[in-house]
């Protein structure tokens, strides 16, 4: 019945101190979400996966033997396309200076350099003393491109072109890193749209946004924490790189907001259809939270199960993915489900089910048609 159950009791009991229980939870969510601030993102191979096979253990004496970055370069190209007759002298000279910057030093990242001459262009090789994946090929890729290059360009330099496997994970993280504003604001639009035709309400899509939002952004900021931080090695059994895989976060927000919407229109529809009946805000939140806690959290608790069985996976992105899943769905269907929506509810009470009404004229405000002349 209505408003009794375990479930309707504890819903009940949320909402006699919905101050306390928002705050809590909104505090603990922030903190969870404060390592986001130094979110760093990149591109893992998986090659450390792959040490016990024998094209691992193959990469290991290649990069034992001839350095980890040699497997795959930085290639700079250099050239004048068209009918110019190739790269003058002073477009050589250039390049030799270009090269001489990259001679290594033993701290520039840099372990070999070799300039290959062609008949309209010159190829500088550069070979990185880390791997191709890690932050500091990156980071080499990036110097070259924002200090190097520009003197080489200027005053009618030639066209330099950098390629190779680690400008090819610079120019991905780029380009997804770039559409995140676009992505999250499509998803928040038709979220709010959506919701709000369903729900006839303004204040409840608005609340399952930001709570949305809260929870995503606590999940990501405890994956940067375990893995990008590097606190859960030992219990994970993995070594962090310093970084998490750059469409991880996009990936979470994306596949969180489509399940917890999907709880949402089940556990709000429910309240409404209550609050339509009885006009009684508390007991439209019991008896929502009685007849869709049940369900809500058997689904749940299947899916972290799912979820969390990937963090035992050799692959670090499988673990990465799979525990970041895992806590999102626990977050939402716990903390958020179960604590913020029955606070939120009663805080707003009555508002929860506001909507502008827009104003229709009737035949009888229309102003009079004007008689034609005779």
């Amino acid at each position: 019945s209505d408003g009794q159950g375990p479930w309707a009791r504890w819903a009940l009991a949320v909402m006699r101190r919905p101050l306390l229980a928002t705050g809590v939870i909104g505090v603990a969510l922030i903190l969870a979400a404060t390592p986001v601030l130094r979110l760093r993102t990149g591109v893992d191979f998986g090659i450390r996966s792959l040490g016990s096979t024998p094209s691992g253990k193959g990469e290991q004496v290649l990069a034992r033997s001839f350095g980890a970055g040699t497997l795959a370069p930085i290639e700079i190209v250099l050239s004048r396309p068209g009918d110019s007759g190739g790269l003058s002298r002073a477009d050589e000279t250039r390049v030799a200076r270009l090269a001489s910057e990259l001679k290594p030093t033993g701290h520039n990242g840099v372990a070999a350099v070799t300039v290959t001459r062609g008949q309209n262009a010159e190829l500088v090789t550069v070979a990185p003393t880390a791997p191709i994946d890690s932050s500091a090929s990156e980071q080499l890729v990036r110097y070259i491109r924002a200090k190097l290059l520009p003197p080489v360009r200027a005053g009618g330099g030639p066209e330099v072109a950098v390629g190779g496997a680690s400008a090819k994970i610079v120019d991905l993280s780029n380009a997804t890193t770039a559409k995140v504003p676009l992505v999250l604001g499509l998803i928040l639009a038709l979220s709010l749209l959506f919701l709000t035709i369903v729900f006839r309400s303004v204040v409840l899509p608005v609340k399952a946004v930001a709570m949305n939002l809260l929870a995503t952004g606590a999940t990501v900021g405890i994956v940067i924490f375990v893995f990008q931080y590097g606190h859960g090695e030992k219990l994970l059994g993995f070594t962090s790189v310093g970084f998490i895989q750059v469409y991880l976060p996009l990936s979470i927000f994306a596949l969180l907001f489509g399940l917890s919407m999907d709880y949402e229109v089940f556990l709000i529809r429910r309240m409404q259809e209550t609050w339509l009946r009885t006009h009684d805000n508390e007991l439209a939140v019991a008896t929502g939270v009685e007849h869709t806690a049940r369900p809500i959290s058997a689904a749940a608790a299947i899916m972290v199960a799912v979820f969390g069985s990937f963090a035992t996976a050799n692959v670090l992105e499988l673990k990465q993915f799979g525990l970041g899943l895992a806590i999102a769905i626990a977050i939402d269907a716990t903390l958020v489900r179960l604590i913020l929506v029955p606070a939120l509810m009663r805080l707003f009470g009555a508002r929860n089910w506001w909507l502008p009404a827009l104003r229709r004229r009737t035949v009888a405000e229309r102003p009079p048609q004007a008689t034609p002349p005779a």
